[in-house]
């Protein structure tokens, strides 16, 4: 089995790239919360192990082994993270910090167990897909909120939780997953985009819209 720090590095990887992002050295470094120089030397080494592609200056890239593990460890958390959010009720902003410490430890068979329990869920509490059993994710036409230009009638569908601005911004915006809202203007001078929830006006900055996907609400 890969070890904690191989799990989390590769889990990191593909879910960047999940979302359209590039795995950048300073971007895994940040998120992991290590220098510079501990990606590039874990990038070499799962490299030699052909679980990712690494090139000097270049995002890294992944391989298919890698994906799989990354695929597995993702499943773990967020089942758990579902777990805990629908059966324990602990809220949704604090169940990742909570499933990242148990995913490690958890088994094929439990995690099976609680997907059953669970109903084989398809999404975790923040709209994230949970792989299946083979590692399959059903693909989404989810779009950023920051792509939006013209008004339209919306619908949340995921909201990345990196690092809680998003979901703290959310939580008091009274917005949740799969709630409807009014989205009227792109102010990209200002690099804000103005919604409406419920007939309350909220402007929502670049960084959090880039982290809330949406899709027009039927």
């Amino acid at each position: 089995m890969a070890s904690i720090s191989v799990e989390d590095f590769l889990k990191n990887v593909y879910a960047l790239n999940s979302v359209g992002l590039q795995a950048s050295s300073s971007v895994l470094a940040k998120r992991l919360k290590v220098s510079n120089a501990a990606v590039t030397d874990m990038s070499k080494k799962l490299a030699e192990q052909g679980l990712v592609i690494y090139q000097k200056y270049r995002a890294i890239q992944m391989t298919s082994e890698g994906e799989s593990i990354a695929l597995d460890v993702i499943r773990r958390h967020r089942l758990w993270e579902l777990f805990l959010n629908k059966i324990l009720d602990i809220p949704w902003e604090k169940v990742h910090d909570e499933a990242e410490m148990l995913e490690h430890q958890t088994s094929d068979y439990l995690i099976d167990k609680i997907d059953s329990f669970l109903g084989f869920p398809r999404v975790d509490p923040h709209g994230d897909p949970i792989p299946d059993q083979s590692g399959f994710i059903p693909e989404n036409n989810y779009v950023k909120l920051s792509e939006f230009i013209s008004p339209a009638k919306l619908a949340v569908r995921r909201i990345l939780d990196y690092d809680g601005k998003t979901i703290r911004f959310v939580n008091d915006a009274g917005l949740s997953l799969d709630m409807e809202f009014d989205f009227i203007e792109n102010r990209k001078k200002d690099k804000v985009f103005l919604i409406d929830i419920g007939d309350k006006p909220v402007l929502v900055p670049l960084e959090i819209a880039s982290n809330i996907f949406v899709e027009i609400a039927m």
